[in-house]
């Protein structure tokens, strides 16, 4: 089961205090600058984020949320990419959809479902579903899984509701959100089962994630191995887009998987 259009989504986090980068793009010119070499190293889609999701990051307000990535947003639009914005704000959503975003990232998409599908519906936008555990953690695993298959089939029955189209939103399984290391790994084990139960696009998000200091990579740019390693093998098992920070690595991950898998 392979995906027919594999495709990078790159990060380009506008914050201060991310897991991985932050701070490193707060300059305007800086960040246009990487919006171009992520699309010249192979990314379909750029997503521009101005709030840290990372766990125990403070909460920001609109305001400042928006100013972090209005002007980012406004001049990435010039290129031929799609833009997605990472948010879990649906005033943010609605107005980085009215300035060129074609996809809203939502990593808490459950707490407000029914308001990001109507904004994805008036805008004629994709979104990302994603599955987020932090206000019901699972101590069993099977709960977790049964909790994603049951979280994503209500966002199907949500959006045939509200007149949109299933098709056009992406699962995301929420790595890293709500779950242990642990339970990331088994996430993964159990990806092309997940995937098989749904017709939708699944995206993957892995990159330089804690999980990974299981494998004894705990400094998160130490984290690449790991993170191409995710990369092949939910690529192998289905998956349609990769949100990663290394660009061409992933790139070139999933063109030489291709050239040797697909027929």
């Amino acid at each position: 089961m392979l995906s027919p259009n594999p495709t990078i989504m790159g990060i380009l986090n506008l914050t201060p205090d991310s897991f991985s980068d932050g701070n490193k793009y707060s300059d305007p010119k800086i960040a246009i600058k990487r919006v171009e070499a992520m699309i010249s190293e192979g990314a379909g889609i750029i997503d521009i984020g101005g709030e840290s999701t990372r766990p125990g990051a403070d909460p920001i307000d609109i305001d400042t949320e928006w100013e972090r990535v209005r002007d980012i947003l406004k001049a990435a639009t010039k290129y031929d990419t799609l833009l997605s914005i990472d948010t879990y704000k649906p005033e943010i959503a609605e107005r980085a959809l009215q300035n060129g975003a074609k996809i809203i990232n939502d990593i808490a998409t459950f707490e407000h479902l029914e308001e990001m599908v109507i904004l994805a519906k008036k805008y004629s936008s994709d979104l990302v579903v994603t599955h987020n555990s932090r206000q019901q953690p699972f101590d069993k695993f099977n709960d977790l899984l049964s909790d994603i298959e049951n979280k994503f089939e209500s966002a199907i029955v949500t959006a045939r509701k509200l007149g949109f189209d299933p098709q056009r939103l992406i699962f995301d399984i929420g790595l890293g959100f709500g779950k242990t290391n642990e339970q990331d790994i088994e996430l993964l084990k159990n990806f092309l089962n997940i995937r098989t139960k749904f017709s939708q696009r699944f995206m993957i998000g892995a990159s330089r994630k804690s999980f990974m200091r299981l494998f004894n990579e705990q400094n998160t740019n130490d984290r690449l191995p790991c993170t191409l390693a995710v990369t092949l093998s939910t690529y192998l098992n289905g998956c349609d887009i990769f949100r990663v920070h290394d660009v061409h690595e992933n790139y070139e991950v999933l063109k030489f998987a291709q050239t040797i898998y697909e027929k």
